[in-house]
């Protein structure tokens, strides 16, 4: 008869240390599983960081090859340059030449004086040359436009071009309040009063009131043709009103219908457009007549009274026309 084999039993002690061991072995492969994770955690958190930073930064526009650089901004230039000048010439003969159809003429800021420079030669007579700063810089084309070549007096054709200057070295600034005095800050008024009377903008601001924005017209009608056709004022008003709605707003045309120049205002609602319906009408033909057109001088009052026998002759006419 076998023997039965029986196997021989293990000790605890070499289980328990069979199953540390595995355990152990277990726990590192963990360990190093998390370290590897962890680490491509940190490559994926880095490489999406550095592609939303790449995203956010503007895109550079493409340089084109034929682009013109950009043309630094020309400084602001109301001044003109006039030659064949009477040497006798005065302040006042270039008010009254110019002020009429190209804009008020600018003032110091300190003596109120009108910016205007005669130049003189060596034996201290004037040479026939001037500079004339106007207050807007749209006065400068006006005058070229409708003053060049053109004689101030007779004999004297003036010659217009727009001034230039050459540039000088900054100087630094020095704060004027501590040497204006109380007689020089009076003189400053007229100054005041000039940007007040003729600055730009829009609506019903009364800085616009007067020749900034009114235009006169002149030999637009005779008088007695009011006397033959009663409609003519407002037909009248309707042909001007559509030419000169064509440069902007028109607020207001009146008609001094006495008047024996024929004499019609009207009044843009900015300044700009008044500017070029000088430009416009300026020698243009109406009926068989040629227009003048200028900015009003905010003194000349166009309105002629009818005398008690011009009424009578004036009624008259009319009885025999209805008739």
């Amino acid at each position: 008869m076998q023997k039965e084999h029986i196997p021989e039993e293990i000790p605890n002690d070499a289980t328990s240390n069979h199953n540390s061991d595995v355990t152990n072995d277990l726990e590192e492969d963990d360990a190093l599983e998390n370290e590897r994770k962890r680490k491509w955690r940190e490559e994926m958190d880095l490489a999406t960081l550095m592609a939303s930073q790449e995203n956010s930064k503007p895109a550079k526009k493409p340089k084109r090859k034929n682009e013109k650089p950009k043309q630094e901004q020309q400084p602001f230039n109301s001044s003109i340059f006039v030659s064949g000048l009477p040497k006798d010439i005065t302040v006042p003969d270039i008010l009254e030449y110019f002020e009429k159809k190209c804009g008020q003429v600018k003032l110091d800021s300190v003596t109120a004086i009108p910016k205007i420079k005669f130049y003189k030669g060596e034996d201290g007579e004037n040479t026939g040359d001037a500079l004339i700063t106007f207050f807007k810089e749209p006065s400068v084309a006006l005058a070229i436009a409708l003053l060049d070549e053109t004689e101030i007096k007779p004999g004297h054709m003036i010659k217009i071009q727009v001034a230039q200057f050459k540039e000088k070295e900054k100087q630094p600034q020095q704060a004027l309040s501590t040497s204006i005095t109380g007689t020089m800050r009076k003189k400053t008024k007229p100054v005041v009063d000039q940007n007040r009377k003729l600055q730009w903008g829009f609506g019903g601001d009364t800085r616009f009131e007067g020749r900034a924005r009114s235009v006169i017209l002149k030999h637009m009608f005779t008088p007695d043709e009011f006397a033959q056709e009663p409609l003519l004022r407002e037909e009248l008003k309707q042909d001007i009103k559509g030419e000169c709605e064509k440069l902007g707003p028109v607020e207001k045309i009146r008609i001094f219908q006495d008047n024996p120049d024929g004499v019609v205002e009207v009044k843009f609602k900015l300044p700009t457009s008044a500017e070029e319906c000088v430009t416009m009408m300026q020698g243009r033909h109406f009926g068989g007549r040629v227009i003048t057109a200028e900015l009003w001088d905010q003194k000349t009052n166009y309105f002629v009274k009818e005398s008690k026998e011009e009424q009578e002759q004036r009624h008259e006419k009319f009885g025999n026309l209805v008739e």
